[in-house]
């Protein structure tokens, strides 16, 4: 495995996902739309930063090993710490009120973080456990894990379509 930064395309794609299910409208009581950008966007912005610094640094540290051994123990901390960011978004997410004309997407977005963090704890033991970067790769690219981060992207696609329509300038950077 050359990099596990194939994996943070998608949690970028996700924090981009975040940002855009607020700009679906005007508030009606609670939050008004503006408000509940801004607080999605401050979550996003905290967890995209975090993964992109998680990003680094595994580049940073696996130029530096030279073993095999370490550079799977690295490699299977970054996973761990990368899709622990997933429960971060997911429950900091979950905390926001948003306003009635977001709440769908918000929610649907919550279920797709629930979807994902779950397909992760299914498969973090056998990460923990593999005995090589193979072997991580085929996990995480096993058919119900590939099926929850294309379920991210789609819900990322559908966002950037629901803001094109309603003419709000955003670019959700989907992954194609």
């Amino acid at each position: 495995m050359k990099t596990p930064l194939f994996l943070l395309t998608g949690m970028i794609a996700l924090v981009a996902v975040a940002g855009a299910a607020s700009g679906c409208g005007g508030g009606d009581g609670g939050a008004t739309t503006e408000e509940y950008f801004r607080q999605v966007e401050a979550l996003a912005d905290g967890i995209g930063q975090q993964s992109e610094a998680l990003g680094s640094k595994w580049e940073e540290d696996s130029a530096a090993v030279s073993s095999d051994q370490d550079r799977l123990e690295l490699t299977r901390g970054f996973y761990h710490d990368l899709f622990s960011l997933i429960g971060d978004f997911r429950d900091g997410l979950a905390d926001i009120e948003p306003p009635k004309e977001v709440e769908e997407a918000h929610h649907d977005l919550v279920g797709i973080a629930d979807e994902f963090s779950s397909a992760w704890s299914e498969i973090s033991a056998e990460v923990e456990s593999a005995v090589s970067e193979a072997e991580l790769e085929e996990l995480l690219s096993n058919d119900e894990f590939a099926a929850a981060g294309q379920r991210f992207e789609e819900a990322c696609v559908e966002l950037q379509r629901i803001a094109d329509d309603s003419g709000i300038d955003v670019d959700l950077d989907c992954g194609e």
